[in-house]
């Protein structure tokens, strides 16, 4: 599954302060929106957001590069809501001048446009036919999309499969973020949380946080050890690939592990246990709980969510075993295709560890092989 991070920007200036519609109507950020922006910056340096999108309009693209997102890629299909006659104007304004338009908005605000402007119905299709392209061309990771109350709205109504009508009752507040959780097939998206960075928690939590998670979520104590275990190893491998110049974020790697089977005595606890994370802010780590028991299509065979994968494999309870033991130990026939699909993945990601050391340690002995021949 992939992270998807829906973020509003700052607050705009507004001219005068006055509250207005505002769509296309290109405004900067106020010094409020700035300080939005930046507060963003701590919650995107704790994951790596591989994909980045804005909207072309400033306030968008300025509050990308605040949270230290500079190469986000402008897209049309993620512009505001064309408000058309209305953009810009204060709301006392338009209800004295289109009291009849206002009113038939009111009733039906996803299918009535305001005058020469485009209905939330259209900006929904709009959105979702961007993100449907970005999805379809990108390779695993997770993704942040810097956009606009109503575009945002809209896209996580399309996403999830979520009435229009109930997405206009979403929480999206300046500078907020809105997280998702996408499978990499059609189901739709599982909907988090919607807050500014601040009301979220760390995204990576620490041996502390993950082990009061685990009693939180009543995991058994057998799987809580398994998880220890898990996450032992992943950390080894970590220290390895490190020291062989395949660097991993550790803390992502060793908390994704000591958290994968966080649910696992409850019906397809992948899933189960990514959901429960989702729900209390913790888009990275709900990300690698779903995906442990199979990688997505695409993941690269040397990342924190293969490793999280490959030492799941490893380990059978808290002993570490070999993957034919891990698989076909006790294996029951009817489970057998499974198991060798499963063995087939992690075997492909032991073998590239494996090579990825080999060729750090190829690389150290040519380094320490010409410094000796300098020296």
């Amino acid at each position: 599954m992939r992270a998807v991070y829906l973020v509003r920007h700052g607050r705009p200036a507004l001219p005068d302060g006055v509250p207005r519609c505002l769509g296309r109507l290109d405004l900067p950020l106020s010094p409020e929106g700035e300080a939005q922006g930046s507060a963003l910056r701590r919650f995107f340096a704790q994951i790596p957001v591989l994909h980045c999108f804005t909207s072309p309009l400033a306030r968008c693209v300025r509050t990308a590069e605040l949270a230290g997102c500079p190469d986000a890629v402008a897209c049309s299909g993620f512009a505001e809501v064309d408000t058309g006659a209305w953009d810009g104007l204060p709301f006392s304004d338009i209800r004295r001048r289109w009291p009849e338009e206002h009113r038939l908005r009111g009733l039906d605000p996803l299918g009535t446009p305001p005058p020469g402007g485009e209905s939330l119905a259209k900006c929904r299709a709009r959105a979702a036919e961007a993100f449907a392209r970005i999805r379809a061309e990108l390779p695993p990771g997770s993704l942040a999309v810097f956009g606009h109350s109503g575009t945002g709205r809209m896209l996580a109504s399309a996403l999830t499969g979520m009435p229009g009508e109930r997405a206009l009752e979403l929480e999206l507040r300046y500078g907020g973020i809105l997280m998702l959780l996408l499978p990499d097939r059609t189901e739709p998206a599982l909907l988090g949380p919607s807050a500014p960075p601040e009301e979220l928690p760390d995204q990576v939590p620490d041996g502390d946080r993950c082990r009061a998670l685990l009693a939180e979520c009543g995991t058994p104590e057998r799987a809580a050890a398994h998880c220890e275990a898990v996450a032992e190893l992943a950390a080894e491998l970590c220290r390895g690939l490190a020291a062989d110049g395949r660097p991993l974020r550790a803390d992502a790697v060793w908390a994704g592990a000591m958290l994968h089977d966080i649910a696992r005595d409850r019906p397809k606890h992948a899933l189960a246990g990514a959901r429960w994370l989702l729900e209390r802010g913790y888009g990275e780590m709900a990300a690698l709980v779903a995906d442990h028991m199979q990688l997505p299509e695409g993941e690269a065979a040397v990342s924190e969510k293969s490793v999280v994968f490959l030492a799941d494999k490893l380990v059978r309870g808290t002993r570490r075993v070999t993957l034919e033991e891990r698989f076909f130990a006790d294996c029951p026939p009817e489970r057998l295709p499974c198991a060798r699909a499963r063995y087939r993945q992690a075997k492909r990601v032991l073998a590239a560890v494996q090579r990825a050391r080999r060729a750090g340690q190829d690389e150290t002995d040519r380094m320490g092989g010409a410094h000796e021949e300098h020296l």
